[in-house]
């Protein structure tokens, strides 16, 4: 469901962007696959690119001093925040989807996001983790605890154009500028495989 749902953020000018752990350079080989994957299903009919930023754990913390000390990985929120600024919006504009609990669900609640989902292929949840202690207290399970949780990129999908249908905002096209916007609000993050993708969304963070 990785293709479709990346046109489908593609035709509504949604943007995306990738968060890991892994280096830039690496990221490359996923936007390649993607790339592939998604000119199969159809191509982009929106704007041209797969993913619009990529934040890994080589990236400069201050994009215009290259010597700045990386961005700190999940399960800090740096990452997310980071992303936040190159686009200008804030955390509760972001709707962060990873397949990890203790890492990913944990950075998209620290940010302050607006939608924490977790991915969990045919229901089995991932007990990955950076090694550190789980702790037990209720703040430690409210940052696992994701807003919501589905077991493939395909479900998200069909629950973001099910949430588009029933948002009046989206109107049937004749709002203009304004009711574009509006639909345009929000941010996305997914990991998977190490991988996260964040993308500025529609009513999503409202499931």
């Amino acid at each position: 469901g990785g293709p479709e749902l990346i046109r489908y953020l593609s035709e509504r000018k949604i943007q995306r962007a990738v968060l890991t752990r892994n280096l830039e350079r690496n990221v490359g080989i996923m936007a390649g696959l993607y790339s592939d994957a998604v000119c199969d299903a159809g191509g982009l009919s929106g704007d041209g690119d797969v993913f619009h930023h990529v934040v890994a754990r080589d990236t400069p913390s201050d994009p215009s001093d290259p010597a700045s000390g990386p961005v700190r990985s999940k399960p800090s929120p740096d990452g997310i925040l980071h992303l936040c600024r190159l686009w200008g919006v804030g955390p509760s504009e972001v709707i962060f989807v990873g397949d990890n609990a203790n890492d990913d669900i944990v950075a998209a609640n620290a940010a302050g996001c607006g939608g924490s989902v977790l991915v969990t292929p045919g229901g089995v949840e991932r007990d990955t983790h950076s090694g550190y202690a789980l702790g037990e207290s209720e703040e430690d399970v409210r940052l696992r605890t994701p807003s919501l949780r589905v077991e493939s990129l395909g479900e998200l999908m069909e629950r973001m154009m099910a949430e588009a249908e029933e948002d009046p905002s989206e109107g049937d096209g004749d709002g203009g500028e304004e009711e574009t916007r509006r639909a345009g609000e929000g941010t996305m993050v997914y990991d998977g495989g190490g991988f996260s993708v964040v993308v500025p969304s529609i009513g999503v963070k409202g499931v």
